[in-house]
This record gives structure tokens, C-alpha cells and sequence, in this order.
């Protein structure tokens, strides 16, 4: 087994491990399919905030998908009113990802979980 594949393997066992954790559990499996692989990354957090719908609970999630030099803003904004998609931050959001845009079409197409992505 090479470095590569023992990596792999650690992983997955810690993966295995989050799986039942109540807050985490839910990051460990990969996301509804957003939009097909290379997709847009718009149109992936369009699909996200109908997905959300409505929520008792407000929160805002900051999004920041970089490609080289160039950065893209997604802000989800959730409540009861349901869920809006903005490129405007306003704020401080309740939650903050930076990711690369190769590692976002990745989760967006269901290819990996979140939890393997920054894991």
C-alpha cells in the first residue's frame, strides 16, 4: 500500500467515525447533486437555496469560490421566508467557506462530501 493509498484509507476511517455525529454526520456523505460536473457555480447555489426552501432558523452562508486571481461571491441567505441566493455580502455571515472552484464543482456535482473536501 503507498503513502497515496494509506491516506486514502485514513480518510475514509474518519469518515466512518463522523458518520453518526449528529452535527458533522450530515457533512460527511456528498451533497444532492447541484448541477452535473464542470456545471455552473451559479447555478449549483440557485439549486442549493430551493433545495434549503424555508427555515425556522436564519443564517446566512458565505461562499467565496476562488479560480486563480478571481474570487466569486455566493451568500445564501435562509429563514421562513425561504432561501435567496445574493452575490452581496452584508454583514458577518453566520458561516464563511473559501474553497477552489475545482474543489466546489466537485462538492456541487456530488463527487465528494464536504467533509472529505477540506477534510
Amino acid at each position: 500500500m503507498d503513502l497515496a493509498d494509506r491516506d486514502r484509507a485514513r480518510v475514509d476511517e474518519e469518515l466512518e467515525r463522523l458518520r453518526p455525529e449528529p452535527f458533522l454526520g450530515a457533512f460527511a456523505a456528498p451533497l444532492p447533486k447541484l448541477v452535473d460536473e464542470g456545471g455552473d457555480a451559479a447555478r449549483a447555489f440557485d439549486r442549493m437555496g430551493e433545495l434549503l426552501g424555508a427555515s425556522e432558523e436564519a443564517a446566512t452562508l458565505h461562499f467565496r469560490v476562488r479560480e486563480g486571481d478571481d474570487e466569486r461571491s455566493f451568500v445564501v441567505h435562509t429563514g421562513a421566508e425561504g432561501s435567496k441566493v445574493t452575490s452581496e455580502v452584508v454583514g458577518r455571515p453566520d458561516v464563511e467557506v473559501i474553497v477552489s472552484a475545482e474543489t466546489w464543482n466537485e462538492i456541487a456535482a456530488g463527487a465528494i462530501s464536504p467533509l472529505e473536501a477540506f477534510g
